[in-house]
């Protein structure tokens, strides 16, 4: 094969290529959903607001949640379209539609102060690219609408930008590829919110986690790959708690490769993330669920008494009810769980992601292998037991049988994991086309590739046709 015979995800112009197809596909996607119709949504576009006015804190004045002040203007625009969370049966009227996007910037003057305490506990720099979409729609006086569509592309173009930098650098297997191709992980991939971000951030910390764990073979060992994987740790671990055993990471290249300084990283990320949930847990007013217990007394009580909790995450696993939903919100009920897939998507998606788990599945090679897959294997189960540690502690009130809140787009990271443990450590390829410092693909990678793909393929267009079904059943005029 000649050099640059194939498509090579290595050189910028294949980058730019793929960016701007699934930054330009994702976007059409997501013109079938209005606005503010995931989860929180209109929380993050108002936290985002602030941001870029230049406010890094929530205030919360007396007999109100933690919020900050934004324009009338945006809250008359989030507020008109909340109207449809959690409401199947509810249309807006193109009368009103077209009402709404008409709605402009105010002054500065014009302001109202609006409540989004679940923000509180997010470092605000991971809504650096929301923000940037905000604050450009203002700069070139759009409307509110335009500004809001011009955010989503932003914030999807950094996501996307972020998954091909984590492609470039490590080949996926079958099972990551369809766990992104899930509806539930397109949705919230196309949408402005926290998830589709955070979950390229980590791909991305993966990614570099294997580069890094290469043995000296001229590969590029400077202080920006590991600054990198460190800034990406600190933004993911503070805006999703229960990913915190991520931060393992570097702890492990550290002790593996024998270099101190992969562990230094990995232990400032810890102090910093730490340090802002101290401050965040202790300056945020979230009333939302009524409770006689604050956090810190309901942490307290399961740090000295940790049977208490397995006791009570026993019982919420075993509630057969509660798996459905965790797995039926995992593949998609989208929207603000008001809009479930047709029912006979869920067994076959599920099926299909099975088989593409299934087919990614190696035996170790090498010690860096069981090191990678050890550690990834580790953080993800952690992550699932935080996940219900961090709701029981924040969204439940205390004592309870049951953990409230947990939803199955909480396991996608975890989920990713298992599949980047599964598929292996990959290792450098000698018999490229076109050698490359930065490339890692898995061993034996090119010998049938084509039922892999054809697998992906097939799975990719059942979870479109199912993602697109639900959409317009439930936003479709």
């Amino acid at each position: 094969m000649k050099p640059g015979s194939r498509f090579d995800t290595r050189t910028p112009w294949a980058r730019l290529f793929l960016w701007v197809l699934l930054t330009c596909s994702g976007w059409a996607i997501s013109q079938w959903v209005p606005p503010m119709q995931s989860p929180d949504e209109n929380q993050h576009i108002a936290r985002a607001y602030v941001l870029g006015e230049g406010h890094w804190n929530l205030d919360a004045p007396e007999g109100k949640m933690s919020g900050g002040w934004v324009d009338a203007g945006l809250e008359e625009y989030i507020r008109q379209y909340m109207r449809l969370a959690g409401k199947p049966e509810f249309r807006i009227s193109k009368e009103e539609i077209g009402h709404i996007e008409q709605i402009r910037w105010q002054d500065s003057k014009s302001r109202k102060f609006f409540e989004m305490p679940g923000t509180g506990y997010y470092l605000p720099l991971v809504y650096f690219p929301h923000a940037l979409g905000l604050k450009w729609g203002q700069a070139m006086d759009l409307s509110i609408h335009a500004s809001y569509q011009l955010t989503r592309f932003v914030v999807l173009g950094f996501s996307v930008a972020l998954i091909i930098w984590a492609f470039s650098m490590l080949a996926q297997g079958t099972g990551v590829l369809g766990i992104l191709m899930l509806p539930m992980t397109v949705f919230q991939l196309v949408l402005p919110t926290l998830d589709g971000f955070t979950t390229a951030l980590a791909m991305v910390i993966v990614a570099l986690f294997a580069r890094l764990s290469q043995p000296e073979d001229g590969l590029d060992r400077s202080w920006r790959l590991q600054g990198s994987m460190a800034l990406c740790l600190l933004l993911v671990v503070t805006s999703r708690i229960h990913l915190l055993p991520m931060a393992l990471l570097p702890l492990a290249l550290g002790w593996y490769r024998q270099k101190p300084v992969y562990a230094a990283w990995g232990l400032g990320v810890l102090v910093c993330a730490f340090a802002w949930l101290l401050f965040a847990v202790t300056h945020t007013v979230d009333t939302r669920i009524p409770r006689n217990h604050t956090t810190e007394e309901i942490l307290l009580h399961y740090a000295t008494a940790p049977w208490d909790f397995l006791m009570v995450f026993t019982k919420t696993w075993m509630n057969a009810d509660l798996r459905d939903f965790y797995w039926r919100s995992f593949i998609g009920i989208l929207g603000w769980l008001d809009a479930p897939l047709r029912s006979i998507f869920y067994p076959w998606i599920g099926g299909g992601l099975l088989f593409c788990m299934l087919g990614c599945v190696s035996l170790p090679r090498r010690g860096a292998d069981h090191l990678f897959r050890a550690t990834l294997l580790f953080a993800a189960a952690a992550s699932i037991l935080l996940i219900f540690f961090a709701l029981l502690i924040t969204w439940t009130p205390h004592p309870t049988e049951i953990i409230a809140g947990v939803q199955g787009r909480y396991f996608v990271v975890p989920a990713l994991l298992l599949g980047y443990a599964l598929h292996g450590f990959p290792v450098q390829e000698k018999t490229l086309p076109v050698p490359h410092p930065t490339v890692i693909k898995r061993r034996g990678g090119a010998v049938s590739a084509l039922v892999p793909m054809l697998l992906i393929l097939a799975f990719g267009m059942l979870c479109l046709v199912a993602l697109v079904s639900g959409l317009i059943a439930r936003y479709g005029s």
